[in-house]
């Protein structure tokens, strides 16, 4: 597939969603989504949507965790192309925060889910907030107790999303 890039990008990103969405089976939609990663790399999107994908469709929380921690270490790109702030706002850190969780890694889960809310980044609406929340008890459950905010550590993959001002508007 020639053209612009972002271009390219965009259009197996939007195949990838609709094979998945008309139940093309697993491994095609996936291959549809790392498809998309390949060819614009710098980009979030397909990374964390093959995230959600190994979550909900087969719960295969391994590589879920893979997938959304690989996202989340992606900063927010200089493209101009259909980006979505989203990914980069909360969204990878929301997948990592449940794939963590699920595997296990309650105090990158907790930490992931902390930092959500302490920046005002939970999801709005929906189950968004309250899965976020939920994040955050068992840690203090399994840990001893609220632990006030955490200070992340220098070697943790995890990334504070870029500001609205860094965004160039």
């Amino acid at each position: 597939m020639g053209g612009f890039a972002e271009e390219v990008f965009c259009a197996r990103l939007y195949a990838a969603r609709l094979a998945a969405s008309t139940g093309r089976p697993d491994a095609e939609v996936m291959d549809r989504y790392l498809s998309a990663h390949e060819s614009r790399p710098e980009r979030a999107e397909a990374l964390g949507d093959l995230a959600r994908l190994c979550r909900v469709e087969g719960q295969r929380w391994p590589l879920a965790y893979l997938f959304a921690r690989a996202a989340a270490r992606i900063p927010f790109p200089s493209d101009v192309l259909f980006v979505e702030f989203d990914w980069y706002d909360w969204r990878a850190l929301d997948e990592l925060a449940v794939a963590a969780y699920w595997i296990g890694a309650y105090e990158e889960s907790a930490e992931c889910a902390e930092r959500l809310l302490a920046g005002g980044q939970a999801a709005t609406g929906g189950a968004g907030p309250r899965r976020t929340q939920s994040r955050v008890r068992p840690r203090e459950a399994r840990c001893g107790g609220p632990r006030g905010r955490l200070t992340p550590d220098p070697r943790s993959p995890i990334r504070d999303p870029p500001g609205r001002g860094q965004r160039g508007y």
